[in-house]
């Protein structure tokens, strides 16, 4: 009896700490304060805000350090802007994507990871992808 009230507990606790994870904001400003203090880190090339489909709103997925959760309000950390962002300065972080039937971004569950940068976007993602509409245009250096 002991072991099964344990478990529920437990079932119980994770299943509260996955639904306070993802937090929605319609106002720009966020503030580390505002995040449960078990939010996640963001990983390797992820996404920290992707807008909801249903309401608009930005739904921020991860922090990008201790104080800073998500840079929305810089255009500079813009995927697509109003709807994609990532902790780091898209231009010097990421490649320029070189083939539109590539995938730029890849969403699995709620982790969306990008894995180089477009000019424009097929927004919003379509079966887990998203497509390049247009490249990057590319500047040679003339030795």
């Amino acid at each position: 009896m002991a072991l099964s009230l344990d478990i529920l507990m437990s079932v119980t606790m994770v299943t509260a700490v996955l639904t306070t994870v993802n937090a929605e904001y319609k106002d720009s400003r966020l503030d580390s304060r505002q995040l449960p203090a078990n939010f996640p880190m963001c990983q390797h090339r992820q996404l920290c805000a992707v807008a909801s489909r249903a309401t608009n709103n930005l739904r921020v997925y991860c922090r990008c350090s201790d104080d800073t959760i998500c840079p929305i309000s810089d255009d500079h950390h813009a995927i697509y802007p109003n709807a994609a962002y990532i902790c780091q300065h898209v231009n010097s972080y990421l490649d320029p994507c070189v083939d539109i039937t590539k995938p730029a971004i890849v969403t699995t569950s709620e982790i969306y990871v990008i894995n180089c940068r477009c000019d424009t976007y097929q927004w919003p993602p379509v079966g887990g992808k998203v497509y390049c509409e247009s490249l990057p245009s590319r500047m040679f250096k003339l030795f």
